[in-house]
């Protein structure tokens, strides 16, 4: 069925309402917490994603006890990476599903074919996903074309100083980003060398307007760890709106 809505937002109480959804170039799903819909739903996704032509913009939210295992996320995945005219991409995934290093993965390896996308935003809560971040990175360095990039992990504890040195290591490959978002939940423990990473990234990022930076309560960021922030933001000559959270300390700026 076609349809000439340029956009749809549908909160889905069953996974047979997505046979209800019309196809356009705009889509926006939150699958409600409690659907139990397994790998079995995720299929139907899939094969959903892949009916629609010419599709530009995508926003899958899966709320909390969906039961989405990695194996269900890869094939949605693979069915968004065959969709090249997509420019804004939305992925979130919330606490109580089975999202592990595979499932991260499968993301990673299909964003080397989203050629022209513009916006990324990739949000996972309480999911075992440590191992599968440099698989994502390798992915999102390929998106050079990228302006809006959103990272969220909340409640993935102990992401560790190696967490923000792979995000360093993705972010000198997008040096054109216009807004950066980075939220991570308390214990994410990055330390010292964490916050280092992000001052360094801060510095390559000439071309920020739009910036929030939330880091949880228990990160073991030092006075020296704040100090590489601080640095780092003296590189923001164009920033035009700043909310910066860590832990305790607090800052807001707008230009």
């Amino acid at each position: 069925m076609q349809s000439n809505l340029k956009n749809q937002s549908i909160v889905l109480k069953s996974l047979k309402e997505i046979h209800l959804i019309e196809y356009n170039k705009v889509i926006n799903i939150q699958f409600q917490k409690d659907l139990f819909i397994g790998d079995k739903g995720a299929t139907v996704i899939s094969n959903f994603i892949e009916q629609i032509q010419q599709l530009e913009s995508l926003k899958l939210v899966f709320s909390q006890n969906n039961n989405l295992s990695s194996l269900g996320l890869s094939k949605i995945s693979q069915s968004i990476g065959k969709q090249n005219n997509i420019i804004d991409l939305s992925i979130e995934i919330q606490g109580l599903n089975e999202i592990d290093t595979n499932g991260i993965k499968s993301f990673g390896e299909i964003f080397e074919k989203l050629k022209i996308l513009k916006s990324l935003s990739f949000c996972i809560c309480r999911n075992n996903i440590l191992d599968g971040i440099s698989f994502l990175m390798e992915g999102i360095k390929t998106l050079i074309n990228l302006e809006t990039l959103i990272l969220s992990f909340q409640r993935n504890v102990n992401l560790g100083s190696s967490f923000m040195k792979k995000v360093e290591s993705a972010l000198q490959f997008i040096p054109n980003l216009k807004q950066l978002n980075i939220s991570l939940g308390w214990q994410s423990k990055i330390g010292k060398e964490g916050a280092q990473s992000l001052g360094v990234i801060l510095q390559n990022q000439k071309n920020l307007e739009f910036l929030i930076i939330n880091i949880g309560s228990d990160n073991n960021i030092t006075g020296d760890g704040l100090n590489y922030i601080s640095q780092g933001l003296k590189f923001l000559t164009k920033l035009k709106n700043l909310n910066l959270y860590i832990g305790c300390h607090i800052a807001r700026l707008i230009k």
